[in-house]
C-alpha cells in the first residue's frame, strides 16, 4: 500500500483527452492479488472511493509488483526528451541510455562510472515529425501515464541481474526483461513498440 494524492479521476485516464477535476484527495493505492496474478487499486483516503488501474494491473508470477515511492532518485528528463529507456543494475554499474529526442533523434548512450571512463553516443536514426507524433499516440493509447511509478521486477533483480526503466518526463516505470510475458499487457505494447522504434533502419 502507498498513500498518494489523488486529482477527481483518482489518477487513472481511460481516454487521452479525458477531464478530471484539479482536486488534491487524499488516498493511496494498493496490490490484490490471488498469488498468480496481480491487480492494482487507487482508493479515496476513507475508502469510499475505488477505482481499478487496468492498465497497472495483470503482471504474473514470478513477477513481483511493487511502488516506486515518491522519494526515490528519480532522474529528471530534459523538456526535450519525448522518451527514454535506461538500462541498469548489473555488477559492473554501467548504464546504457537509449533516447528519444523531440526533433526526432533517437541516440543511445553507454557510460560506466565505475571505471571512469568518458560516457559514449551514437545516433541510431532519426525520426520524421509525423513517426514521433505516432509514437506519443501509441503512448497515450496503451495508457502509459497509467503504469506511473510502478515496478515489476523478480528476484534476479536483486541478484545484480540488470533492469530497464522506460521514461517519459511525467511517467516513469521499471522492469525486468526476463519475464516480458508475465507483465502487464499494455507494458508488453510499449515495450514491443519501443524496441521497434529504436533499432537502426535497413539499409536499402
Amino acid at each position: 500500500m502507498q498513500p498518494a494524492t489523488w486529482d477527481g479521476c483518482l489518477g487513472i485516464y481511460r481516454t487521452p483527452d479525458q477531464v478530471c477535476t484539479m482536486i488534491a484527495l487524499s488516498g493511496f493505492r494498493t496490490l490484490v492479488t490471488d498469488g498468480k496474478t496481480i491487480w492494482v487499486y487507487h482508493l479515496s483516503e476513507n475508502g469510499e472511493q475505488i477505482a481499478y488501474n487496468e492498465i497497472a494491473s495483470g503482471a504474473q508470477a514470478p513477477v513481483q509488483v511493487s511502488f516506486v515511492t515518491a522519494d526515490s532518485p528519480t532522474e529528471e528528463l530534459d523538456s526535450q526528451i519525448v522518451f527514454q529507456s535506461q538500462l541498469s543494475g548489473d555488477l559492473t554499474g554501467s548504464v546504457q541510455r537509449t533516447v528519444l529526442m523531440a526533433d526526432g533523434r533517437i541516440y543511445r548512450e553507454r557510460s560506466a562510472p565505475l571505471s571512469n571512463s568518458k560516457p559514449t553516443r551514437k545516433l541510431i536514426k532519426t525520426l520524421s515529425t509525423k513517426e514521433v507524433e505516432t509514437f506519443r499516440n501509441q503512448l497515450a493509447q496503451q495508457g502509459f501515464v497509467n503504469l506511473s511509478r510502478m515496478r515489476y521486477l523478480t528476484q534476479e533483480a536483486f541478484a545484480d541481474y540488470p533492469t530497464i526503466r522506460l521514461q517519459t518526463p511525467s511517467v516513469s516505470v521499471e522492469y525486468i526483461d526476463l519475464a516480458i510475458k508475465q507483465l502487464p499487457p499494455n507494458l508488453q505494447k510499449v515495450i514491443a513498440q519501443w524496441e521497434a522504434l529504436s533499432q537502426p533502419r535497413k539499409n536499402l
